[in-house]
């Protein structure tokens, strides 16, 4: 018997015993076409969110444009703004006794829920309504109106 050396196939490995570097030739072959198909996953894998997000941002409807306020209009919201606040303002005493801080944040909080009514009211986006209030309380047509917040302070206490 001849002694003969196996030589290594092409991916390192002698292949089936006895056949030698051939089946090494065919497991490259099959490892190659498996490395191209899990190539070919790996990049729709990675395309595939783009490819989904290039479709919903084409399909998505486009903005409209909000009409501007006219002065009767903004006339209109700055009166009901203007009669909505005092309840806003009990209620956010009510809600936070003694809590200045939270008082704010809890009216700010329903003014920003009347601005978006408002705003669905009259057709209008939420930052020209807000923008119509601050001009309105600019014009100091009121003195017991608040324009003001209470300063931003850490609370004694953490729930």
């Amino acid at each position: 018997m001849e002694n003969r050396q196996r030589r290594p196939g092409p991916n390192g490995l002698d292949g089936a015993a006895g056949i030698g570097h051939y089946a090494g030739a065919v497991d490259a072959a099959e490892d190659t076409v498996a490395h191209r198909w899990k190539d070919i996953a790996i990049a729709i894998a990675a395309a595939a969110p783009l490819a989904i997000a290039v479709v919903r941002t084409a399909a998505a409807p486009t903005v409209q444009a909000v009409a501007h306020a006219s002065p009767e209009t903004a006339a209109h919201v700055a009166s009901d703004v203007a009669r909505a606040e005092p309840m806003m303002r009990r209620n956010a005493r009510r809600n936070f006794p003694g809590d200045h801080w939270s008082q704010d944040d809890d009216f700010h909080n329903q003014e920003r829920v009347l601005a978006g009514a408002l705003a669905s009211r009259y057709g209008l986006d939420p930052s020209e309504v807000f923008a119509i209030i601050d001009a309105d309380l600019r014009r100091q047509r009121d003195p017991h109106r608040e324009s003001g917040a209470a300063p931003c302070k850490p609370r004694p206490f953490y729930d």
